[in-house]
């Protein structure tokens, strides 16, 4: 673009001609190159992530948890029985996990407030319906 540019000056071509091609410029060039952009760097990130023994199975998923600091997974029984049973908290502070709080009323945090804004359970005529998981955890 800046070769032409430097010709379209140099012939004192329009000012608005110049911006249409350079338009057409961009239109041209941007859209088959985008997708093989992202998909090199998706690629690359899952590279770096198994270089520190990170497993990715949804490389797509890479984009979204791009901007995270911690993730905490458990998945003690769930794969082999249905449900849910809360054991504790490990509270963090300062981007590290610092002591386990068994008892749950005990936390620093008002622990019903987080449960509330991070699950899909909804109550209907006293029965509460969503995922079996996350059922589990108001009962």
């Amino acid at each position: 673009f800046a070769y032409t540019l430097y010709f379209f000056i140099h012939y004192h071509v329009d000012l608005y001609d110049i911006l249409i091609r350079g338009g057409d410029l961009i239109t041209v060039a941007v859209p088959p190159a985008l997708p093989i952009a992202l998909t090199v760097g998706v690629s690359m990130s899952v590279s770096r992530l198994k270089g520190k023994r990170i497993s990715c199975i949804a490389p797509s998923r890479v984009n979204l948890a791009g901007r995270l600091n911690v993730i905490a997974f458990d998945k003690t029984g769930t794969l082999t029985e249905e449900g849910l049973d809360v054991s504790g908290v490990l509270e963090s502070s300062g981007g590290r996990f610092t002591s386990f709080v068994s008892d749950i009323n005990d936390v620093g945090i008002d622990f019903t407030r987080v449960l509330g804004v991070c699950h899909a359970v909804t109550e209907v005529e006293d029965m509460l319906i969503g995922d079996p998981l996350e059922v589990k955890m108001f009962q």
